[in-house]
């Protein structure tokens, strides 16, 4: 891919992302963020309450350029929601999260494989919810975490 990058790299219209498989972009003519509207990102999994979801859907039906400006990114799952968010400043958004998951030694922007050995640290971490798990190489791991947190 170093070719491919170099090219890419020196092109203002295009970019390649490879952490979750090759994808080639380009960039759009036009943003709909500035002042008034500002890009946010975040973590895909999040809790909303019913006024949260009431926003996004209202800023889908007033907004067709964002959405179409999102329809056509990488990851709009980790920026469409975040920024509808943030700035309906009727809104209280905490970035405050009850998941647990952990990106360090993780691979290609995928979270760590929790296991047996890291029943303390779920404990520890105060969270209801932890991502990820894997029982084709940990079986039984659900079980055991069921027994030990619950």
């Amino acid at each position: 891919l170093k070719i491919p990058r170099h090219l890419i790299a020196v092109s203002a219209s295009y970019r390649l992302e490879t952490s979750y498989g090759l994808c080639i972009g380009r960039k759009p003519e036009k943003s709909p963020f500035g002042p008034e509207f500002s890009l946010i990102g975040g973590s895909y999994w999040m809790d909303m309450n019913r006024a949260c979801v009431d926003a996004v859907l209202n800023l889908v039906d007033e907004r067709p350029d964002l959405t179409a400006y999102f329809r056509d990114v990488i990851a709009p799952e980790e920026a469409f929601i975040q920024s509808v968010l943030v700035n309906d400043r009727s809104l209280k958004v905490s970035a405050s999260e009850l998941r647990y998951y952990d990106f360090s030694g993780g691979r290609h922007g995928r979270p760590h494989n929790f296991g047996a050995g890291d029943i303390e640290t779920l404990r520890a971490s105060g969270c209801y919810i932890a991502r990820k798990f894997d029982e084709t190489t940990d079986p039984g791991i659900l079980e055991l975490v069921d027994s030990k947190l619950l």
